[in-house]
């Protein structure tokens, strides 16, 4: 199709929506969108710009007056993505929580006005970069109906001339948080640090700035034709950034470009994200629905899997619940995941990859307890795994039938805890005498520690099972995780 075919099939598609809240960031690509939109729906359209410390003053201005200028009505809403721990540990999903916020307000508004769809300005030319935030357009079924036509941005600016739209030349312009790299926390100091930097810049008369930040550092980019303005007021961007916090302040030589925090995406295992989840299906379906039947959210076993899977995986089971958790990660497959996840956080001896932060403690307190120190990488399975799954944890290791009298040192201690997870390998005897000492309940972990006829966990297995104790609940060889959901279920009673 020609500009105009491509144009006409907008304004088609925008009609037979019948009513539309617009995502206005006052850009080119949402201005084109919503002048067809008023054009096409007349009073049934509504724009509605985000407004948080997140976005600078200066476009929510441009935004307003746009709207004005178009004759449509607009409403501002406050977004709250500086709330969302998985937003402000600045992921290379980022994006995607940005945009689940937004369109989570957008959509409830247009159920409470009764607009029928919330509309986009994503073009097809957004396609081709590491945009994980259109992966919530489809989780909230928003439309975009620069894309589903195919206009491309230069063919986006064309129309916007035709159709005279004062956003016509307008530069590209993302949130603030996109000049932080990722994996850089984010906070409302330092988005009003590059929000006065780059104001400062524009005042100078710069067509286009980013100043990307580097905590003590900023690095301008300024178009090449620029840089030469630049030069020339060095002393003073100079003094107004030292102004604003940063000690070192450089021009990148490569010039403005769009998107350039991707760079090290690209040039790294973490492009290879973004390839991996867009065929997900191709390997796994998580169970994104796990923790609203069953408490306790899908985790990631990591045997047998790559580390492009495993950060896949975890990635998409973070869109709806935190904190997410992955077993029996070996140190190379975690330092493989952490560079595809820079916020995950690996337990060595835990052997457990956990993103997002635990959950606050409910209940009592679960006690860990191990017959020996080799039994220490399942309990710390089972303690890492109740941590985050909300519970208070404490440990007690070491205290094995060979010296019970360790044991019986902390007879308190064993009486104060709500649950016991009781860790053994060798003769898989101590559960059983926690569990006549103690009137909580006991999980018995079996573990594969031991010689020659302790088959690999099988004999301390077989011993629990039948142990005289009452009241322990066994799980199978080495499974620290299983204990753990088990006592987090019992905590909740």
């Amino acid at each position: 199709m020609d500009l105009q075919q491509k144009l006409q099939a907008l304004r088609e598609l925008v009609r037979s929506y019948g009513s539309a809240i617009v995502a206005f960031s006052g850009g080119v690509d949402s201005s084109v969108v919503l002048a067809v939109a008023k054009q096409e729906l007349g009073e049934r359209v509504l724009a509605v710009t985000a407004h948080s410390p997140v976005y600078a003053q200066r476009e929510l201005e441009a935004a307003k007056s746009c709207a004005q200028q178009l004759g449509v009505p607009h409403e501002i809403i406050f977004t709250r993505e500086l709330d969302d721990p998985r937003y402000i540990n600045n992921p290379p999903t980022r994006c995607f929580h940005c945009k689940q916020e937004l369109f989570s307000k957008l959509t409830e508004l247009a159920r409470a006005r009764g607009f029928a769809v919330v509309l986009d300005g994503t073009n097809a030319s957004d396609i081709g970069d590491f945009r994980p935030g259109m992966r919530a357009l489809k989780d909230y079924n928003v439309k975009s109906p620069l894309l589903e036509v195919g206009l491309t941005k230069p063919e986006v600016r064309e129309i916007a001339r035709v159709l005279k739209l004062p956003t016509a030349e307008k530069p590209a312009m993302a949130c603030l948080a996109s000049r932080l790299p990722y994996g850089s926390a984010i906070t409302p100091e330092k988005l009003k640090q590059i929000e006065h930097a780059e104001e400062f810049l524009f005042s100078l008369g710069f067509s286009q700035v980013r100043v990307r930040h580097y905590n003590e550092m900023a690095r301008i980019e300024v178009p090449p034709h620029e840089m030469a303005q630049l030069l020339a007021n060095r002393d003073a961007i100079t003094a107004r950034l030292k102004e604003l916090g940063f000690r070192y302040v450089t021009l990148d030589l490569a010039g403005y470009r769009s998107g350039s925090m991707n760079e090290a995406l690209k040039s790294s295992r973490l492009s290879r994200l973004s390839d991996s989840t867009d065929s997900l299906d191709s390997f796994a379906t998580p169970d994104l629905d796990r923790e609203r039947r069953c408490g306790v959210a899908e985790a990631v076993f990591c045997l047998g899997k790559t580390p492009e899977q495993i950060a896949a995986i975890m990635r998409e089971l973070r869109t709806k619940t935190e904190p997410v958790l992955a077993t029996r990660a070996t140190p190379e497959q975690a330092r493989a995941v952490r560079e595809l996840l820079p916020d995950a956080i690996y337990h060595e001896q835990a052997r457990l990859l956990t993103l997002g932060a635990p959950k606050a403690p409910k209940g009592g307190t679960v006690l860990v307890v191990t017959a020996g120190t080799s039994d220490i990488p399942v309990a710390e399975e089972a303690a890492v795994t109740a941590h985050y799954l909300g519970n208070r944890v404490e440990k007690l290791y070491d205290v094995g039938v060979a010296g019970v009298h360790r044991l019986l040192a902390h007879r308190e201690r064993l009486n104060a805890a709500s649950i016991l997870i009781v860790v053994a390998g060798m003769d898989g005897v101590l559960p059983s005498i926690v569990a006549g000492l103690v009137e909580k309940p006991v999980i018995a972990v079996p573990t594969s520690v031991g010689y020659g006829a302790n088959f690999e966990g099988l004999s301390a297995l077989l011993t629990m099972l039948n142990s005289c104790a009452p009241g322990v609940a066994v799980v199978n060889i080495d499974n620290g995780f299983g204990a753990a959901v088990l006592a987090t279920k019992i905590n909740r009673l």
